[in-house]
C-alpha cells in the first residue's frame, strides 16, 4: 500500500470508508477536506487543488459559474447608482456652464461696479477741484481792483513847432509829442505804447503790494512794430519785470494768476484794444467862432 492507501492494483482502499466516499490523506472519516458531511454532499474539488491521481473528474455541474459583465451594463449601473444617490446634485456639462457663466456674470458685476465706484470719485474729485477753482476765483476776484471812473478833466494838445505838440491835462500835467528826430518828446505811438504798459502796471499793482509789499519795484516793457502800409501796430507785447525771489513756486504761480486776471479784467486801454473803438473826428473853425 502506497502512502495514498492505495494497493497494489492501484485501488483505494476502502475498508475504514464508509460506502460511497472515499477518503484523503489527512482528512477525518466521513467528511470533505472542507468539513462538509460527504454522504449527503456531491464530491467537491477545490479548483486550486489539482487532485490525486484517480480521483473524479470535475463535471459542468460541479465547476464554478463565472459571470461576465458586460460594459455597456456598467453604464447602465452607474445610471441606477446615480438615480439612487440622495446627495446633492452633480454638475452636468450644461449645468456647469450656466454656473460659469453666473460666475463671470457676478465678476462683471463686481467690475462693473467697481468702474462706477471709480468714475462717481472722479466726478467727486472734479468737482470738489470745481469748488476749489471756483473759491480760488472768488478770492481772485478780492484782490483785484475795481477799475476807477474815468476822470472827465479836459486833455489836449498844442502846437509848439514843427510836428511838435505839447499834451496837456485840466489838472496841469503836460507832455512833449513829436517825431523821433526832435529828441526828447514822445511819439503817439509810443504814448499808445506807454499808456498800455501803464494801464496794465495800474490794474495789477493791488495785487502785487500785497504780496511783495507796498515798496516792491517793478519794469513793464512795451514793443511792437508798426505796418507801415496799413499804419498801425498789428501786435503789442508787454512784459513784467518784477523781483519774486521771495515767494516759493506755489505762491508765485498763484500771483502770476490773479495779475493777469486783474488786467484783463481792469486795463481799460488794453479792453479797448482788444475790442477796438469807433473813432469821431470832426473840424472846428476856430476864427468863425471868434467872429
Amino acid at each position: 500500500m502506497d502512502p495514498y492507501g492505495r494497493g497494489p492494483s492501484g485501488a483505494t482502499d476502502t475498508t475504514d470508508a464508509p460506502t460511497g466516499t472515499h477518503r484523503r490523506h489527512g482528512q477525518m472519516e466521513g467528511s470533505s477536506h472542507d468539513g462538509r458531511d460527504l454522504s449527503t454532499d456531491r464530491p467537491h474539488r477545490d479548483l486550486r487543488d489539482p487532485g490525486l491521481p484517480g480521483d473524479p473528474a470535475i463535471t459542468a455541474d460541479d465547476a464554478p459559474v463565472v459571470t461576465r459583465r458586460d460594459p455597456d451594463a456598467a453604464v447602465d449601473d452607474h445610471a441606477a447608482d446615480s438615480s439612487a444617490y440622495d446627495g446633492p446634485p452633480h454638475d452636468g456639462p450644461e449645468e456647469s456652464a450656466e454656473s460659469a457663466e453666473s460666475s463671470e456674470g457676478e465678476e462683471s458685476g463686481k467690475g462693473d461696479q467697481a468702474d462706477e465706484d471709480q468714475a462717481d470719485s472722479d466726478q467727486a474729485d472734479s468737482d470738489q477741484a470745481d469748488d476749489d477753482d471756483s473759491d480760488s476765483d472768488s478770492d481772485s476776484d478780492e484782490e483785484i481792483t475795481p477799475s476807477s471812473a474815468a476822470p472827465t478833466d479836459a486833455l489836449w494838445v498844442e502846437r509848439t513847432g514843427g510836428r511838435t505838440y505839447r499834451g496837456h491835462s485840466e489838472r496841469g500835467a503836460s507832455v512833449e509829442i513829436g517825431p523821433a528826430s526832435e529828441g526828447a518828446v514822445f511819439t503817439p505811438g509810443e504814448l499808445l505804447k506807454l499808456a498800455l504798459a501803464a494801464c496794465a502796471g495800474m490794474s495789477s499793482d493791488v495785487t502785487f503790494a500785497r504780496r511783495l509789499g507796498d515798496d516792491y519795484t517793478a519794469t513793464i516793457r512795451v514793443d511792437g512794430t508798426k505796418d507801415l502800409d496799413d499804419d498801425r501796430y498789428p501786435t503789442l507785447s508787454e512784459r513784467f519785470e518784477v523781483d519774486l525771489s521771495s515767494l516759493d513756486e506755489a505762491a508765485r504761480e498763484r500771483l502770476l494768476t490773479v495779475a493777469e486776471r486783474a488786467i484783463d479784467k481792469t486795463c481799460t486801454v488794453g479792453n479797448t484794444l482788444k475790442a477796438g473803438a469807433k473813432v469821431d473826428l470832426s473840424f472846428v473853425d476856430s476864427g468863425a467862432a471868434e467872429d
